[in-house]
């Protein structure tokens, strides 16, 4: 009866870096780690994340014809691969030539051969490549931009006189809000009795203060008039 080794627990298998023996009846396997991929050469490579292309202008700007665009191809980053990335462009699905190898890709004095859907794909040896959304590229002639778009409505009778009406209207001044209704407000008489009450203290209040100083002042007048005389 034969009996099984495990070539997993005895170190006895060939498994590359960042993989994991698995033994099997009669012999074992080698799982790569979460985030690699097992490449033609039987090592695991980490496996390339989705590449995004990136344009060297802003997604607001408009390409006119003869204008330069750098297109920039992105994953993650090399330093952590084993081997290093290559790239490919593909211009509506078609590959893309000259200098397409690179992960930045340059248009310069561009025309309407230009136009069209850019596509990146990014792989390494013996690793599946991944491919990235496509970045569409139109082009406007330099004639065609206007600065600014002025439009005029066609308005017949009855659109006009409702557009007077509603005019009309926000122009026309809330009286309640106008200086002389506040003013009168402001300045009503009031006949509440406590109000009457508080306006006769005040005013005989301020009558025996002046009798006071007039008094004061007399009888500093009639000092000065005795001492001259006397």
């Amino acid at each position: 009866m034969c009996e099984d080794i495990d070539e997993c627990s005895e170190n006895l298998h060939n498994c590359p870096q960042h993989s994991e023996c698995n033994n099997t009846l009669g012999n074992y396997t080698c799982l790569c780690h979460t985030g690699f991929t097992q490449s033609a050469h039987s090592t695991c490579q980490v496996a390339p994340e989705k590449p995004t292309v990136s344009p060297s202008v802003l997604p607001s700007t408009i390409l006119v014809v003869g204008s330069n665009l750098t297109l920039t191809c992105t994953s993650t980053d090399s330093g952590s691969f084993l081997l290093p990335f290559t790239y490919c462009w593909r211009k509506d699905g078609a590959a893309f030539t000259p200098d397409s190898s690179s992960s930045e890709l340059r248009l310069t004095g561009m025309t309407s051969l230009d136009e069209g859907s850019y596509t990146c794909f990014v792989t390494a040896v013996g690793v599946r490549s991944r491919q990235s959304e496509p970045y569409r590229v139109e082009l406007v002639r330099p004639g065609d931009i206007c600065p600014c778009e002025c439009r005029t409505p066609a308005l017949d009778n009855a659109s006009l006189s409702d557009a007077v009406t509603r005019l009309t209207k926000r122009l026309v001044l809330d009286p309640n809000i106008l200086s002389r209704k506040v003013r009168t407000k402001t300045s009503a008489q009031d006949d509440r009795p406590s109000s009457k009450a508080a306006g006769s203290v005040a005013i005989i209040f301020l009558s025996v203060c002046f009798c006071m100083i007039v008094l004061a002042d007399a009888c500093t007048l009639v000092q000065y008039i005795a001492s001259k005389i006397f």
